[in-house]
């Protein structure tokens, strides 16, 4: 058995071996077929390369197209349409080699088998197998081919490291193996059948030497291995603290749009009957009455449209992140919370929380907010009780709340004027809340089903005209009027605790859509944290004072009028049918754009191939010199050597040219190759200048081959002829 090729496939084997090290960071068993293929398909484009006439310049365009071809048909399978890919193979492609190593740090172990991680893995696999199988394939060197299990196995090692390290005898499985493949690289023997046969048997004085590698290493490679697997219990290996490089990351996740929460706050809010939201049991029963609100989701930018946050989640352990400022003799309240249905991703819970048992969970520590996909979870809140804001409390000042007092540019002087004039005889914060909340109590009107919308028009004619608005209206004008006297102000979506009842007497809350609501938070210093105020009128039946415009409200499900202004219009106004026919279309364009692009730039490289050709061999028929123009004849009959698959360098004489045709090609179709001969050999080598007719007749000669050679083969052969690049690529 040829050397080169049992050691190849020792290193594939070594390969696939320290491949079984990611057992712990999938699950299932098809991640390790898949890696395992990976390894062997690269192997296989590499050795058989020559076989198929690929010179080595250009395996790595081999190797590159069965590189996707694998990864497409075989890790992206399930993206694939008709055998063909889609735009889900390019996004999943992209995901996992840009994204998947801070997905395989960032995602809870063990990671599902179609995860865009294995992409990434397969793809190194393949590459570091390639690369080694063309060392071993091309030169001499032991150590380098080596590396390629040993970056397989090294990059498991930290992602596995959250479920203790690897085992012991997978390292020194592939410690074995890589062994193997160093006594089997390092015998200067290309034939492992040296041995001699004496009596059937194989003989110790005439035994070649690969077989003696074999047979003596062999031993020494088990004996270690016994050794290692006795030592490897006492030493653990390192399991005992592996190194987890999520320790070292940046915690951000990476920013993903979500659905502006009161965009749909009606839709939910007026869900009639109302939809079960989650069930609440508080651990403790006198927390009840200190938890009178379960916040989901903080809102802290307002640009005089929308509503925005731009928070920074991290995963999570059990322990979240303290807010220091809070009062730590302030009660701790666990809580458990079994989802049925919310708006979102996020987790519900009350104002401050401070440990959550749920797997996945994702918070951000500046807004207390929670990210995740569990469905039940406890989770221990810090709760301020409500009663301990004083006259004397004092609003929260500084860099770190500036952004929390920030108005819009159109925030018009009248609106900051009017919130003056409504606190003209408050002297402290609290004074000034509460003169802002009693003047929205009196002098205001509640109307769930009134025209929707948040933007800065909107709440200026609340405030001025209609007087009759709904919960994000008053919210938003509360928090603006507030932040106008310079408190901090951020808003707040989640569910009003004070309507809901325990039904069935089990000491559990079913809460609904129907307890859906918004409210203001204030940050106030002295260990008070943020203080939620609820601006909304409580009576629902007040009407308002000031008589409001004829078309101006729109009941529910109606649709609004066409005079309204834009300025006037929210974001929770919107048509969600035009969304749904934009990602409708997006889904089909895009397979589309992807595939056409890639169809756009093949013909490009085609047209290119082409008319580069046309274009030499016009210049070199058009030579200004005579044996400029001998010698052009000859390079393009050369070229069409090459194009046709006969093997032409640059060191082969003209003669040894001219033998390779015939070889590959027939005695007749290079007949005009070999009467190029003496003309070429005079202008190159003869004393004196040829004359035009030489030139003349060497490209009739060359023309006579060119079309000789064509006449001999199909249709398809030419145009594959044409389209061959390797005439180009030859130095």
């Amino acid at each position: 058995m040829n050397r080169r090729l049992l050691s190849a496939a020792a290193l594939v084997g070594a390969v696939i071996t320290s491949s079984l090290g990611y057992s712990q960071v999938f699950t299932g068993s098809s991640f390790a077929f898949r890696l395992a293929g990976a390894a062997i398909v690269a192997a296989m484009v590499v050795v058989f390369a020559p076989a198929m006439r690929i010179r080595r310049r250009m395996v790595p365009v081999a190797a590159l197209l069965t590189w996707f071809l694998y990864v497409s048909y075989v890790v992206l399978g399930s993206t694939m349409s008709f055998g063909l890919p889609t735009g889900d193979t390019f996004r999943e492609l992209s995901a996992g080699l840009i994204d998947g190593w801070p997905l395989a740090l960032d995602d809870f172990l063990p990671l599902a088998s179609n995860s865009p991680v294995l992409v990434l893995l397969a793809s190194v696999v393949f590459a570091a197998t390639a690369v080694a199988i063309d060392l071993i394939w091309h030169t001499e060197r032991i150590s380098l081919p080596v590396l390629a299990p040993i970056v397989v196995l090294g990059l498991s090692l930290p992602l596995a490291a959250p479920a203790g390290g690897q085992p012991w005898w997978l390292i020194l499985a592939v410690a074995v193996a890589i062994l193997g493949y160093v006594l089997i690289r390092a015998n200067p023997t290309h034939d492992l059948h040296n041995a001699r046969l004496v009596g059937g048997e194989i003989g110790d004085a005439t035994t070649g030497p690969m077989s003696t590698v074999l047979l003596r290493g062999a031993p020494v490679v088990l004996a270690a291995a016994l050794v290692g697997a006795l030592l490897a219990g006492p030493l653990s290996l390192g399991r005992d603290d592996p190194y987890d490089p999520r320790s070292q990351r940046d915690e951000a996740l990476t920013a993903q749009p979500v659905p502006n929460p009161l965009s749909s706050f009606k839709a939910i809010s007026g869900q009639d009957p109302p939809v079960a939201a989650f069930r609440l049991d508080f651990l403790v029963d006198e927390d009840e009455d200190l938890v009178d609100r379960i916040a989901l989701v903080v809102l802290d930018a307002y640009d005089g449209q929308n509503w925005s946050s731009n928070q920074r989640f991290a995963i999570t352990d059990k322990e979240l992140a303290l807010d220091k400022a809070l009062d730590p003799e302030a009660t701790l309240v666990p809580h458990r919370i079994a989802i049925d249905s919310l708006p979102g991703p996020w987790l519900p819970a009350a104002v401050r929380p401070e440990r959550i048992d749920a797997i996945g969970a994702s918070f951000d520590e500046a807004s207390g907010m929670l990210l995740g996909d569990a469905t039940e979870y406890v989770v221990v809140s810090r709760v301020v009780n409500p009663d301990a804001l004083g006259v004397d409390a004092v609003a929260a000042t500084g860099d770190a709340f500036r952004k929390y007092r920030e108005l819009p540019e159109a925030f018009s002087a009248e609106m900051a004027t009017l919130a003056d004039q409504i606190t003209a005889e408050a002297f402290s914060p609290s004074e000034q809340l509460n003169a802002l909340t009693e003047y929205f109590s009196t002098d205001f009107g509640y109307d769930p089903d009134t025209r929707s919308g948040h933007a800065l028009g909107r709440i200026e004619q609340l405030l001025t005209d209609d007087r009759v608005g709904s919960a994000e209206q008053y919210a938003t004008a509360y928090a603006l009027l507030a932040r106008s006297l310079g408190l901090p102000t951020r808003l707040v979506i989640g569910y009003d605790l004070s309507d809901v009842v325990d039904a069935d007497n089990d000491g559990a809350l079913d809460v609904t859509s129907a307890a859906y609501d918004v409210w203001v938070e204030v940050r106030f210093d002295g260990g008070l944290g943020w203080m939620a105020i609820d601006p909304t009128p409580v009576d629902a039946s007040v009407e308002a004072n000031q008589p409001q415009s004829p078309g101006t409200t729109v009941a529910q499900g109606q649709t609004q009028s066409a005079g309204e202004s834009a300025s006037e219009a929210g974001p929770s106004e919107a048509p969600n049918d035009n969304v749904e026919v934009g990602n409708s279309l997006a889904t089909w364009i895009l397979p589309v754009l992807v595939i056409g692009f890639i169809l756009l730039w093949a013909l490009i490289f085609v047209l290119v191939i082409v008319a580069t050709k046309a274009r030499r061999r016009i210049r070199r028929r058009r030579h200004t010199n005579v044996a400029g123009r001998v010698e052009g004849a000859w390079a393009d009959a050369r070229d069409r050597l090459v194009e046709s698959g006969v093997e032409v360098s640059s060191t082969m004489t003209m003669a040894e040219i001219v033998e390779a045709g015939n070889l590959e090609l027939g005695s007749e179709i290079v007949a005009p190759l070999r009467a190029m001969v003496p003309d070429v050999s005079q202008t190159l080598y003869g004393q004196h200048p040829p004359a035009a007719e030489t030139a003349s007749r060497a490209w009739e000669q060359a023309d006579n081959f060119s079309f000789t050679l064509r006449s001999s083969r199909t249709v398809s052969r030419r145009i594959l002829a044409k389209l061959n690049p390797r005439p180009l690529l030859r130095r």
